[in-house]
C-alpha cells in the first residue's frame, strides 16, 4: 500500500491521512457552524498549503465513493461526484507538471492514485 512516508513520516495513506484529512474537515465544518460572536473575532483556519489543496479534493472524492464520513457522519454514494474531484485532481496534476517540488508531486501521484484505486473498487 502506499504510504506518504517520505512526506509525512509514520502517516499511511489508507488510514491516517483519512483520518487527519477527516479531523481536518471537522474542525473546520465547527469553526464555520459557529461563527465568531463578534464581528472582529478572528476565524483561525488552517494553514494554505499545497497539501491542503490536495486533501480539499481527495477527501470529497473518497466520501462521495462512501468510503469515509462526511462531517454529518452520514455515508453517501455518488461516483459522478466522486469522477468529478478525481478528474480534477488530474486538471491540478496536468496544470502544475514540471513545477512541483519532488514532495508535492509524491503527494499528488500517491492522492491521484488512491483515489483512482478506490474509484475502481467502488464501480465494481
Amino acid at each position: 500500500m502506499p504510504t506518504f512516508d517520505n512526506v509525512n513520516p509514520g502517516m499511511s495513506i489508507d488510514n491516517d491521512f483519512k483520518d487527519q484529512a477527516r479531523k481536518e474537515k471537522e474542525q473546520l465544518a465547527g469553526k464555520l457552524d459557529h461563527p465568531p460572536a463578534d464581528a472582529n473575532e478572528a476565524v483561525e483556519l488552517p494553514k494554505p498549503s499545497f497539501e491542503m489543496m490536495i486533501q480539499q479534493l481527495a477527501v470529497p472524492a473518497l466520501m462521495a465513493m462512501g468510503i469515509i464520513e462526511a462531517p454529518d457522519g452520514q455515508k453517501t454514494r455518488d461516483l459522478d461526484m466522486a469522477k468529478f474531484y478525481i478528474d480534477t485532481l488530474g486538471i491540478l496534476e496536468q496544470k502544475t507538471k514540471g513545477n512541483l517540488t519532488a514532495e508535492e508531486k509524491q503527494m499528488l501521484d500517491m492522492a491521484l492514485y488512491e483515489v483512482r484505486m478506490q474509484f475502481v473498487n467502488a464501480s465494481k
